[in-house]
């Protein structure tokens, strides 16, 4: 790999703007907020979230979902206790549950996992503690619309009460896409070998594109194939925290976000594993870099493989809204598409 260049490598503020390179930046609260239409992205994942098949602009042909099928049970007698193992494919809308995904003791409604424990547990009629597992846990704000949890069962559960039950918590905002019984091994977490994520990013609603899809490819594209530390991309890790990853595939294209011609930038990212707000982060420093590139047509130096090759987090832009993120698909079977070929 080669040396990052210090001396070009600039840190960012509250506000996106550049300031001194290699010092820590300050803590943002509106970054890439202002000026633009998240209120049409807000509306696009709710309606997503919503559908019986949901659907984000700009995707191109249906979810995979592919969780391995179980095999037929053995002959048993009634009276024998036999342990069933679910995987369920479920969407949500991020901001109606204000703390993320994981369970939270003091607020377990305030978190999608607090909400699917509480309809579920009661299917287990008391016979053992429920164990509710994710294929990637999303932060307070993100949405998923192919999010796969797993779940063992002693009690014999009818796929009818898992839909009544989940979708009756919070109807609009929790939907159960799928069920499936799945081998015993099977955990939705360490079976998975992929995820893949889609950031909405609206142009700014004075109508003027600020950085182009095709500035931002370019900055992912470089990205793809290769096993890398992602430190620089991580926020708030554990020091025992395993930092790389691979990326798969990342694209940027432009996108129509809704019927009235609203326009943005959609971008796809694959990998086998992210950091905490790795695509967030991810989105914003690429922006960054691709807008330093524009400014300087084409002769900055800056780019986002440059900001990883540091591997430190006071050189990459703050995360971009949550609002814009949606985790869409993880994969249960080797990655099916060559590393470079496009979304």
């Amino acid at each position: 790999a080669r040396a990052p260049r210090c001396s070009r490598v600039h840190t960012f503020d509250a506000a996106g703007s550049a300031v001194a390179p290699c010092t820590d930046p300050a803590s943002s609260q509106s970054f890439l907020e202002a000026g633009r239409a998240w209120g049409v992205v807000e509306q696009a994942m709710q309606a997503a979230v919503a559908s019986a098949a949901p659907a984000l602009p700009g995707d191109e042909g249906p979810y995979r979902h592919a969780v391995l099928p179980a095999p037929p049970l053995p002959p048993h007698s009634p009276s024998q206790r036999v342990r069933t193992t679910w995987a369920l494919t479920v969407a949500y809308h991020g901001p109606a549950f204000p703390a993320g995904f994981a369970w939270i003791k003091e607020r377990p409604g305030d978190t999608v996992s607090g909400c699917v424990q509480e309809a579920l547990e009661p299917l287990l009629r008391g016979q053992h503690a429920l164990m509710l597992n994710c294929a990637g846990r999303t932060d307070a704000g993100v949405s998923a619309v192919g999010q796969i949890l797993s779940f063992h069962s002693w009690a014999q559960i009818d796929e009818a009460d898992i839909f009544d039950a989940i979708n009756s918590i919070a109807p609009s905002h929790l939907n159960l896409i799928r069920t499936q019984r799945v081998p015993r091994t099977f955990h939705a977490t360490f079976s998975a070998t992929w995820r893949r994520y889609v950031y909405l990013l609206p142009h700014l609603q004075a109508g003027r594109a600020d950085v182009t899809a095709e500035a931002l490819d370019a900055q992912l594209s470089p990205l793809v194939g290769t096993a890398r530390d992602y430190s620089a991309l991580g926020r708030k890790l554990p020091a025992s925290k395993r930092r790389e990853a691979v990326i798969m595939r990342a694209r940027a294209r432009p996108v129509v976000l809704d019927q009235s011609g609203t326009t943005g930038i959609r971008i796809d990212v694959t990998g086998d594993r992210f950091l905490r707000r790795q695509v967030r982060t991810l989105v914003s420093t690429a922006v960054h870099a691709a807008r330093e590139v524009e400014r300087s047509r084409g002769r900055g130096e800056l780019t986002l493989l440059d900001l990883v090759e540091t591997r430190a987090a006071s050189v990459t832009a703050p995360p971009a809204p949550a609002l814009g993120l949606c985790f869409v698909e993880a994969g249960y079977a080797p990655f099916p598409f060559d590393l470079r070929a496009s979304v």
